[in-house]
């Protein structure tokens, strides 16, 4: 099954696509910068999937959140934006 690995995964659209891609079968790996929120998102999405802290804004949060993520699932196949960065 695919890995899909988004941003902006603690509410709203983030959330919605990452629990659409984990309810058809693909291993989600999601970051979000609310530790609260993350934490709620990893217990509905359950062991299989891969969420965590990172604010996208910092460029070693990501590196290190997308080498965690890559150990998680062996290899990215899709990605996904949800935030966008500005300034």
């Amino acid at each position: 099954m695919p890995a899909v690995v988004l941003t902006g995964v603690s509410r709203g659209l983030g959330r919605a696509v990452a629990t659409h891609f984990a309810r058809v079968g693909a291993t989600v790996c999601g970051c979000a910068r609310s530790s609260d929120d993350v934490n709620s998102l990893q217990a509905e999405l359950g062991t299989g999937h891969f969420v965590s802290c990172a604010d996208v804004s910092s460029d070693g949060a990501v590196a290190e959140w997308a080498k965690e993520s890559r150990r998680f699932v062996g290899a990215t196949l899709r990605l996904k934006n949800s935030r966008c960065l500005s300034g």
